[in-house]
């Protein structure tokens, strides 16, 4: 099974679709919005982008990071918000199984146990 992972974000929002046997990338990228565009443009954009990476490589799940807020940049978490809501709804529209995992456990997962526990 293919696995898209999405970081999301308004002005770049990364991916990458990785073969779950083997851990073998197929694919990866950025998609970035200017600031100066209509916020619907915006995420228009990255939907049809997502949903053209989807309709090519066919991945089975897409694994989401969940949404993080300092109190100090709550506007950072607001822009995330929009990015992260096109992803739950690229999942609804392709019927694809949605997983929320914490930044950190994605990050402690791609740098070996050495750096915190495996990704499970």
């Amino acid at each position: 099974m293919r696995i898209l992972g999405i970081d999301p974000g308004l002005g770049a929002t990364g991916y990458g679709i990785i073969e779950e046997k083997d851990f073998k990338v197929v694919e990866a990228g950025v998609i970035r919005t200017k600031a100066n565009t209509p916020i619907q443009e915006r995420i228009k954009k990255i939907f049809d982008e997502i949903s053209d990476v989807i309709e090519e490589r066919k991945p089975g799940v897409l694994v989401l990071e969940k949404i993080y807020s300092h109190y100090k940049h709550p506007t950072t978490a607001i822009l995330m918000g929009h990015a992260r809501a096109m992803a739950c709804l690229v999942c609804g529209k392709f019927n694809i199984r949605l997983i929320n995992y914490p930044s950190t456990r994605i990050k402690k997962a791609l740098t070996g146990p050495e750096n915190g526990p495996e990704f499970s």
